[in-house]
């Protein structure tokens, strides 16, 4: 096949679009473009007016699923393959395989695939350190970020612990519940009655023979 020319300088981070026939390929049709994918590429081979080798590393799947996407990339400061999906970041593993079992049993088409020039991790700052908060801690944002500069920002992960989520979940699960009718929460325990009290207002002040009601 005929290589496409590079126009400009060669960039850190090399994009390849990959085009499917189907939204819901068979397991075997995952596997068998899995297999063939590369994990290192010399770029000089891939691009035409590359004149030295250029070697590049994978180093992220884009990748669709259920009218969904999702990201996988590689965290050059652990080594891991760290899987971005809306808020939730995971660990898939820290070898290929791990990936492409990942893909395989999730049945996850990838749609980009981004492999980044090696000894490129020193590369100038992001432009998306210059967000706010919430706009640099999007799965994309850091997934891309990941990918370009050879690792996340621990100041860009997800702050919300797993403890911290159930209990959240929790209680909006009690609020909805009493909401729609179901199980409400538990009334508080009545005050203990002090020794003496009066048994029809609950007056330590006199006794119930002496009550005014």
């Amino acid at each position: 096949p005929r290589r496409p020319s590079l126009s400009g300088a060669l960039p850190d981070v090399f994009t390849l679009g990959l085009i499917w026939d189907s939204a819901k390929p068979s397991k075997e049709q995952l596997s068998a473009l899995l297999s063939h994918m590369d994990t290192q590429i010399d770029l000089a081979k891939v691009l035409h007016g590359v004149d030295e080798a250029a070697p590049a590393s994978l180093c992220c799947l884009v990748c669709f699923y259920s009218a969904h996407y999702c990201a996988i990339v590689r965290d050059a400061r652990s080594g891991s393959w760290l899987h971005f999906d809306d808020s939730s970041v995971s660990v898939v593993g820290s070898t290929w395989a791990d990936v492409r079992f990942k893909c395989h049993s999730s049945k996850y088409q990838p749609v980009l695939v981004l492999y980044r020039q090696v000894g490129t991790d020193d590369s100038p700052p992001s432009p998306l350190g210059s967000l706010p908060p919430a706009a640099a801690s999007s799965w994309a944002n850091m997934a891309t970020r990941c990918a370009a500069r050879g690792g996340i920002d621990p100041t860009t992960r997800p702050t919300t612990t797993s403890s911290k989520a159930s209990a959240a979940t929790r209680t909006a699960a009690r609020g909805t519940a009493g909401k729609l009718g179901g199980v409400p929460d538990a009334p508080p325990a009545p005050a203990k009655r002090g020794p003496g009290a009066c048994h029809n207002c609950d007056d330590p002040a006199h006794e119930s023979r002496d009550c005014p009601k």
